[in-house]
């Protein structure tokens, strides 16, 4: 396995892996945008208003998978970078476990109390209804958006900033497509657009996880005593 970080101008590495990130992170939230310029030209303000309601109570959340790739990012950088390929693989694989069951829980927490949330961030009436109903199938892919973040992760610290960049860009590409069909020619409104999200981030994870996995022949076994020993260096 190569480092690629040990070698050429410390620069190029900066300017390329800050450039291709940015990207990869205005993607994860460039799905809010799309979705929003495609609801309104169902011309209810009410569902507008929804999304918007519906992506502030998702912020923080995404905060926290987007924290947890930048763990990947350093762990597995590391790993590489001292010429252990098994641990840099145990690292990516344990991590997206750790990022995975995390993710559902929280998901799964804010699912159950969702119409408090978005109470809390200032919704109410017709449009707490509107986007209670999009933020229940959204929440469902939120452990798909973190396995996917650290695929792109690990892509990252494998010094594939443009793989990573693509493997992002992808899973927008997805939603603006699927927006426009779900919405409108299905006629299932903001559910269709919560439904195309929630398959964008199948393409994130999926995508990701073919490059780390076929191209990079990165795999490890899947133990929880594994996992429990990297829990100090995780937190860390």
């Amino acid at each position: 396995m190569k480092a690629v970080f040990a070698e050429g101008g410390l620069w190029r590495h900066l300017l390329s892996m800050t450039a291709a990130r940015s990207v990869g992170i205005m993607a994860t939230f460039v799905v809010d945008f799309v979705d929003v310029l495609f609801i309104s030209r169902l011309g209810d303000t009410r569902l507008v208003a929804a999304v918007g309601f519906s992506a502030a109570a998702l912020f923080f959340i995404r905060a926290i998978a987007i924290a947890l790739g930048i763990a990947t990012t350093a762990l597995v950088a590391q790993a590489v970078g001292s010429g252990n390929g098994q641990r840099a693989a145990r690292y990516a694989f344990n991590l997206s476990l750790l990022s995975f069951v995390l993710m559902a829980t929280i998901a799964a927490a804010v699912w159950l109390g969702r119409g408090t949330v978005l109470s809390w961030v200032g919704a109410s009436g017709e449009t707490l209804h509107f986007a209670s109903g999009y933020l229940g199938i959204v929440l469902i892919g939120l452990p798909l958006l973190s396995l996917g973040n650290c695929g792109t992760a690990t892509l990252f610290a494998l010094g594939s900033a443009r793989l990573a960049m693509l493997v992002s860009l992808s899973a927008t590409v997805t939603q603006a497509v699927l927006d426009p069909i779900l919405i409108f020619a299905c006629g299932w409104g903001l559910q269709g657009a919560a439904l195309a999200s929630l398959t964008a981030q199948m393409m994130l994870v999926v995508a990701a996880w073919y490059v780390v996995i076929w191209r990079y022949r990165l795999r490890a076994p899947l133990r929880p005593r594994l996992l429990a020993l990297n829990i100090p260096a995780i937190v860390a």
